[in-house]
């Protein structure tokens, strides 16, 4: 299976909603994924304004493609003077298990890497494929933590923490 990360525009996102709306994440009722059980066209104006808020304050965003086809979403949001990133990732579910989270999130911290980021943070469910992505990378559950989502509800993370080696995250995750 050939995984690979594309710079999100706008053809390409709008696949990733169809694949997530065609086999969302999570069963209905995860109150931070209930939007993924909504309409293509609400999911892409979803990941659009994810994508904006990540690329306008410098950070980075791509469409997660898998032997051809657009399975998912992943961006990074860039702190600490570009030393320290924070991750989030989405794919559809019916592509779970497969690998292609942790293949996505391994050539993100390529990128990472390469670009001079020191450290990582992934935010997950506790007991989410996130989570046991972190894991296998070799992230270190660092604690947890409450967001408070944009529809106003509060959803308690499990927060993972990474460093990066210099230049070269190849290693990662091996």
């Amino acid at each position: 299976m050939r995984v690979r990360l594309v710079p999100v525009e706008d053809a390409a996102l709008a696949a990733a909603a169809r694949a997530l709306c065609a086999a969302p994440v999570d069963p209905p009722g995860i109150p931070d994924h209930d939007w993924l059980h909504g309409d293509p066209g609400e999911v892409l104006r979803r990941l659009r304004l994810a994508r904006d808020r990540r690329l306008a304050a410098g950070g980075r965003a791509w469409t997660i493609g898998a032997d051809g086809a657009v399975v998912g979403y992943l961006s990074a949001s860039i702190d600490d003077g570009g030393a320290r990133a924070e991750t989030f990732s989405v794919v559809a579910r019916a592509e779970q298990g497969r690998g292609i989270g942790f293949a996505a999130r391994r050539l993100a911290l390529d990128e990472l890497a390469a670009a001079g980021i020191r450290s990582v943070v992934s935010l997950a469910r506790p007991g989410s494929a996130s989570a046991a992505v972190s894991r296998r990378l070799g992230y270190r559950l660092t604690g947890t933590e409450e967001r408070t989502h944009p529809d106003g509800y509060v959803v308690a993370l499990e927060r993972y923490e990474l460093r990066l080696p210099r230049g070269d995250a190849r290693m990662i995750g091996g």
